[in-house]
């Protein structure tokens, strides 16, 4: 078995990166989901990205190994597979949408709107 001697995987605030895919991390304000995928009997968590930014993690190594399955998810998909992690998928997916909620603006549909100005006096 081949383990990693440092950490791979790296999730914060800001967004998580996976050195088995790029060295960028990829933004929670472009993920536009987070899913699980199994694909015989093993699972992978499944960020759906903007399309805009999808292409930038087109050309990793694991990336292009799992490229039929990606062909099945869609092309502004990226696979986080848990092999290898000192966590499972399940956990790796709570994680990571914890992080993805506390890391995206808000929607704007919900901001609070501003209170109205005090209408001036005529003479």
């Amino acid at each position: 078995m081949i383990s990693a001697r440092s950490p791979v995987v790296f999730i914060s605030r800001v967004g998580i990166r996976d050195l088995r895919l790029a060295d960028e991390t990829i933004a929670w304000s472009s993920v536009r989901k987070i899913q699980i995928w199994e694909q015989r009997l093993q699972k992978f968590v499944v960020l759906k990205l903007d399309p805009l930014v999808a292409g930038r993690f087109s050309g990793g190594f694991l990336r292009r190994a799992l490229s039929l399955m990606n062909k099945t998810l869609g092309a502004d998909s990226v696979i986080v597979n848990a092999g290898g992690l000192t966590m499972d998928v399940k956990t790796l997916l709570e994680t990571c949408k914890q992080y993805w909620g506390a890391g995206r603006p808000a929607p704007s549909d919900h901001s609070v709107p501003e209170p109205e100005p005090a209408p001036e006096a005529v003479s």
